[in-house]
């Protein structure tokens, strides 16, 4: 019986020290905001970081709340990546900053320049564009350059982060950059032919995409909200005159009143997900949903 006990005491040190063991070779952590953030960040950092993300695909990032579960998944994060400006990270963040005192709030759009005056309620085309500060239109990873952007301030802090991985996270980040680079260009020449034409979007997500290929952004809903009659009205006359390419209907929002628009305006619908983590499928997409009309 002695011996059977000293057995199984041993066999328990085992197992304990296989405990220690595991949770020493457990990956740091970073988390993010957003999915579209993951991708990216995931491309830079390999298997040097887990990278966990806040809100998940088709969330509505206007209304998101993360559970108690999911800002439990932060407790050994070193940082956390915003990207500002997001409704659900300005009542996450004080949070954040109250349960884990230790972990750094980083910003990954110090390079982007936002767009103003899409979340106004502003009636019309959503274009032009002004400085630097979170009061803009919070979509920017809607856009291939300002990912590449996204993507240079990640792998800055990251590389002030772990030191040691700076070369193997610049390595990465260029292949990154290079690939979205190549990805734009294509785009570009897609959409050429249709530099003017106008598209609809339930929620105004894609300023920033048609800033980039001189495209004409035209929102139904009204600051999150569903669009009175009034505005409903001003908006279908509007986009009657512009004859838009496409009108993109969005999971993360009720796309009642946009199916109706479509049907009185006859015009192709399209599924649209900002909150996809892949940037790069995201945008081929959008593309192809604009350029294969076959009333163009």
């Amino acid at each position: 019986m002695r011996r059977l006990i000293t057995s199984i005491a041993a066999a328990t040190l085992l197992l304990c020290a296989g405990c220690t063991e595991n949770r020493d070779q457990e990956k740091p952590k970073l988390a993010v905001s957003i999915p579209a953030q993951k991708w990216l960040l995931d491309s830079i950092v390999g298997g040097r970081f887990e990278v966990v993300a806040m809100l998940t695909d088709g969330s509505n990032p206007e209304t998101f709340e993360p559970s108690m579960r999911q800002l439990k998944d932060l407790e050994n994060a070193r940082a956390i990546f915003t990207v500002g400006g997001l409704p659900f990270e300005q009542g996450m963040l004080p949070k954040i900053r109250e349960n884990f005192p230790q972990m750094q709030t980083l910003p990954s759009d110090t390079y982007i320049e936002r767009i103003e005056g899409t979340h106004c309620g502003v009636e019309g085309h959503e274009e032009g564009h002004g400085g630097h500060h979170h009061d803009g239109d919070p979509h920017i990873w809607t856009s291939l350059r300002n990912a590449s952007l996204m993507a240079r301030d990640m792998y800055e802090r990251v590389s002030k982060l772990d030191p040691a991985g700076k070369e193997y996270y610049r390595k990465r980040y260029e292949t990154l950059a290079a690939n979205l680079k190549n990805l734009d260009d294509s785009v570009a020449a897609a959409l050429a032919p249709w530099q003017g034409r106008s598209i609809i979007v339930w929620h105004p997500s894609l300023s920033y995409f048609v800033r980039d290929y001189g495209l004409k952004q035209i929102s139904v809903e009204n600051e999150g909200k569903e669009a009175s009659a009034a505005q409903y009205r001003r908006q279908l006359d509007l986009a009657s005159r512009e004859r838009p390419a496409v009108f993109f209907l969005q999971s993360e929002f009720d796309s009642r009143q946009g199916e109706a628009m479509a049907r009185e305006l006859g015009l192709r619908t399209a599924p649209l997900s900002v909150m996809q983590p892949d940037i790069a499928a995201q945008i081929r997409q959008i593309t192809h949903d604009i350029t294969h009309n076959p009333t163009h």
